[in-house]
């Protein structure tokens, strides 16, 4: 017997939760003791199988021995699928399908896994295209359990798509409309219609517009994170921010056509927010200069010590 074998098991559970889960299968070929580990339950709630082959046999036991958390981001699915229809157990799906080289996943291979979950809280679709109808409906499927919906960069959300996911998802509490390219009609039925629990949510990228944003923030007052950066809002969107989110805010994201003065005005009167994010505009006249850009956030942090403050491509 070796030395690690004298170890009591939730030791040896948690060495299992550090491998991956090629090094797990391999320790599990060693004794009858390592493979009865291997199979305990805890270490089968969690996995990461991005941008990695996988053999639909080992989807269809993982989702046996109670997968929870399964992040697939330009995965494949090799060999006859027959994965469970209705599948209960698993909670968060991300099925992106780029990554930061450019790989795309073969869309229309997705369509038979995402088709089996039903009970979904957290949904990432990042970079699909919803033309594919087993995607939309994998979001109506789950409409009743979904709380965190990331549609990143996701083609082809039409307004009657739109209108289908924002009508149904009323128990959503955050989403990402990032770079959407949505029309202006879809942008307005959303900050019409969505649900009015929403705490997070993220427009960057988009054409929402100032009166879209004053329609959002007075229908939805529980919002703590809104990343509004590369988007057509002005000062007038701010003020309203301001005026309806004064005790419910605490991370903010603003373009760099919002006044110097207005982010003043924001960190001085939103007592809840910790984290706002900002790029000085720059004069008209005035050729780009780094050191004022700083300076400017420099003077922000100075006056508001208590905020996190960085320039909005996400140092905050």
């Amino acid at each position: 017997m070796t030395s690690i074998e004298l170890l009591p098991d939730e030791l040896l559970l948690d060495i299992f939760e550090l491998l991956g889960v090629k090094d797990r299968g391999r320790c599990a070929q060693t004794s009858k003791r390592f493979r009865k580990v291997s199979q305990d339950e805890t270490l089968w709630q969690k996995l990461n199988l991005d941008e990695k082959e996988v053999p639909s046999q080992f989807l269809e036991l993982a989702i046996s021995r109670g997968l929870k958390y399964l992040s697939f981001r330009c995965a494949k699915l090799s060999g006859h699928q027959n994965l469970p229809i209705d599948t209960k157990s698993v909670k968060y799906l991300n099925v992106s399908c780029y990554n930061s080289w450019g790989y795309k996943a073969n869309e229309e291979e997705l369509t038979a896994l995402v088709s089996c979950f039903s009970s979904l809280e957290k949904l990432s679709l990042g970079f699909l295209s919803m033309k594919n109808p087993a995607i939309i409906n994998c979001i109506l499927q789950n409409r009743e359990t979904l709380k965190v919906l990331d549609l990143t960069e996701c083609r082809d959300l039409t307004l009657e798509l739109i209108k289908d996911i924002v009508r149904n998802c009323d128990q959503l509490t955050e989403v990402s409309f990032w770079g959407n390219n949505l029309c202006q009609s879809a942008i307005a039925f959303i900050c019409d219609n969505l649900t009015p629990y929403i705490e997070k949510i993220n427009f960057s990228s988009s054409r929402l517009c100032s009166e879209n944003l004053s329609d959002l923030v007075v229908r939805c007052k529980k919002l703590t994170e809104l990343e509004l950066d590369h988007t057509m809002i002005t000062d007038e969107a701010v003020t309203s921010i301001i005026e309806y989110l004064p005790q419910s805010l605490v991370s903010l994201v603003l373009p760099d056509q919002i006044s110097f003065s207005k982010v003043v005005d924001v960190c001085k009167k939103m007592p809840k927010l910790k984290k706002i994010s900002y790029i000085p505009p720059v004069p008209e006249d005035a050729d780009y200069d780094l050191d004022l850009d700083n300076s400017r956030l420099i003077e922000l942090e100075n006056k508001f010590p208590h905020l996190k403050i960085g320039k909005n491509w996400g140092s905050i």
